[in-house]
């Protein structure tokens, strides 16, 4: 404002032409509506929110193995970090991996699905990184990335429509929300099925169960929740999930 000000005021005594006092201005006009506003993020809306800082590797991290199809052995070992601070419910630093997996390869589906397990308390930040992931995920996605990033599509509530102003039927709401944890557990048995092998799979499910009660889902057997963690950590005795 300062020098729009005195450039103006210097063309009005001569120093310089009108033309060029008032460049600032437009300028400074083209930048309000070129791209988004300053300190808000070309990657959407959702970005502007969390880390703002780039990832590390860290040492001493629990070992893990998720295969995905990341392009760079960066974003491989980010997106495996990421995951074991999901176990330990570091949400932000997990977030911060996949954000960072992201940028070493921005078609990484799996990395947006890693953002919204990061942010599985925030429903509508959630919601804009799995559109994400599901828009990413048409191509260039594995299987088995599918199954995960189909299955966490399904568990994360999607925007509502305005209804004139009236109060939200809580009881509906919350049997929807048991249907989907419901389906979550599900779809998280069938990538078992299709893929024995994967513990990640099994933590997973292990700690879904585990939090399901908060939805209404009542756990059946909890030798269950143990025996898988079990094999867990007969196949990883490192695992962060212990």
């Amino acid at each position: 404002m300062y020098l729009r000000t005195l450039l103006f005021s210097a063309a009005l005594i001569g120093i310089l032409p009108v033309s060029r006092a008032v460049e600032p201005a437009k300028a400074e006009a083209d930048a309000s509506t070129d791209g988004p506003a300053a300190g808000h993020s070309y990657h959407g809306e959702a970005f502007n929110e969390g880390p703002r800082q780039a990832a590390v590797l860290i040492e001493g991290m629990s070992p893990i193995k998720f295969e995905t199809s990341a392009k760079t052995p960066a974003a491989q070992k980010f997106i495996e970090q990421g995951i074991a601070q999901l176990h330990g419910f570091w949400y932000l630093e997990a977030e911060r991996s996949f954000r960072q997996a992201s940028k070493e390869d921005p078609e990484l589906a799996i990395a947006y699905w890693g953002m919204t397990m990061a942010n599985a308390n925030n429903t509508e930040r959630a919601r804009a990184f799995m559109d994400k992931a599901m828009e990413l995920g048409k191509k260039n996605t594995s299987r088995r990335e599918t199954l995960y990033i189909e299955a966490l599509d399904r568990l994360i509530q999607k925007p509502k429509k305005d209804k004139d102003g009236k109060e939200p039927d809580r009881e509906a709401e919350r049997e929807a929300k048991k249907k989907r944890v419901e389906r979550y557990l599900s779809d998280m048995e069938r990538i078992l099925h299709e893929f024995p092998e994967d513990v990640e799979a099994r933590a997973l499910l292990a700690l879904q169960l585990w939090l399901a009660e908060r939805s209404g889902v009542k756990i059946t057997s909890r030798y269950a929740v143990n025996a898988l963690l079990g094999e867990v950590f007969n196949a990883n005795p490192l695992h962060p999930a212990r």
